[in-house]
């Protein structure tokens, strides 16, 4: 079971289910291999800029700080099974858990008094 208040994140790919984890170190090993900043890592997805490459750069790390022996290759192999779709999805999970961990965007809108 996966506990989101820890980082931790269910992630499934072709027919294996890992607990990834999601931490600051991660997000820098990310940021720094690919040379962008999370927000820029997602405006890739958003664009389809993203490359598979990169989709497993960024699965791969939050796979093995979940606790699992697996390598980068073992990961684009995996990918390439389950589909770019799909693969894709995972990837824009762990931008959005990076962006906002606690889940505590939805519903933090700002509302103001209007005066007539």
């Amino acid at each position: 079971m996966t506990n989101p208040k820890r980082g931790e994140i269910k992630i499934n790919l072709a027919d294996q289910t890992f607990t990834g984890r999601i931490t600051l170190d991660v997000a820098q090993r990310i940021e720094m291999g690919l040379d962008m900043g999370v927000i820029e890592i997602a405006q890739h997805i958003q664009s389809g800029k993203l490359k598979i490459s990169e989709a497993t750069f960024i699965i791969h790390p939050v796979v093995k700080a979940g606790g699992n022996d697996i390598s980068e290759k073992e990961i684009g192999q995996l990918c390439w099974k389950t589909g770019l779709a799909k693969s894709l999805a995972i990837v824009a999970e762990i931008v959005a858990l990076i962006l906002d961990p606690n889940g505590d965007s939805e519903g933090n809108v700002e509302v103001t008094a209007q005066t007539s």
